[in-house]
């Protein structure tokens, strides 16, 4: 079985619209670049490892027209992800809900347009369990997550265990504090979706995990906390990093680093986001 992801040029776009799945819309509209020609990209079911440099790498674009949709998907398999898995999100902190799980599978599958070896069922799967590990312990969810996938009995229906395989690799390699590089491009396109780099969003994601995991904190042990947090993570010399060329993160990463080097426009933003969460 393969998965196509088609690409129309703007006229072909206009007149045809495909379903993204049987069952359920993303939330997020997955941009495709206008080409000016009709082309097809068929994600293969084998999975592949590549090194990924910047030379030949492809450049990523803002939606100029509709958007790009994703077909094929078993029906089944979509239904078990959207209707059992995703909901356990629900139980996790505010900045790892449902919502961010969409998010991620949104994200991962945009930046999957650009590379035709994908298969869109394994990234969505990936992309749908990878924070799963949080229901068990906070610092090593990541290899908690590769572990649910690994004996989850039901992704046998649809995958191999190869395939399994890979999926579970692709949600233990997605951290961003991560000392080595993912194995796959499944995991480098995870871990790339996972960023979502929007610089308030980054910020309120901050503020809510520091409210829900340490309660006892006062509004300036908060800040502090978020300063320290953000310097460490997202400044520059921190230990996040960008694993697709051309990534759709640079941009907003460096609009996240102005405001970092702003201390006043970052505290004015931090005081508004502490007061929305706490009304």
């Amino acid at each position: 079985m393969t998965c196509d992801v088609i690409l129309h040029d703007k006229n072909t776009q206009e007149k045809l619209l495909f379903k993204i799945f049987d069952l359920f819309f993303l939330p997020t509209v997955l941009p495709v670049q206008s080409s000016g020609t009709e082309g097809a990209i068929s994600a293969l079911f084998v999975p592949s490892v590549h090194t990924y440099g910047t030379e030949g790498a492809p450049e990523f674009h803002k939606p100029k027209n509709l958007s790009i949709f994703v077909s094929d998907m078993r029906p089944d398999l979509k239904f078990y992800l959207d209707g059992e898995v995703i909901p356990r999100y629900a139980q996790f902190d505010k900045a790892h809900r449902e919502d961010h799980a969409r998010a991620v599978i949104s994200r991962a599958l945009e930046m999957a347009a650009q590379y035709p070896e994908i298969d869109i069922e394994m990234l969505y799967t990936a992309a749908a369990c990878h924070d799963l590990g949080l229901a068990v312990d906070r610092k090593t969810h990541h290899l908690e997550s590769g572990r649910i996938i690994s004996e989850d009995v039901r992704l046998r229906e649809w995958f191999s265990a190869e395939q399994i395989e890979v999926i579970a690799q692709a949600a233990e390699d997605h951290r961003a504090s991560a000392k080595t590089p993912p194995r796959s491009l499944y995991g480098c396109l995870v871990a790339e979706a996972d960023r979502m780099i929007v610089p308030e969003t980054i910020i309120r994601r901050t503020v809510q995990f520091g409210l829900f995991h340490y309660p006892e904190l006062d509004k300036e042990g908060h800040w502090q906390r978020t300063l320290e947090h953000l310097h460490e993570k997202y400044a520059e010399g921190g230990y996040l990093h960008l694993l697709i060329p051309g990534s759709p993160n640079e941009a907003p990463l460096e609009r996240l680093r102005e405001i970092i080097r702003d201390k006043a426009q970052l505290r004015y933003i931090f005081d508004t986001v502490y007061a929305e969460e706490n009304s």
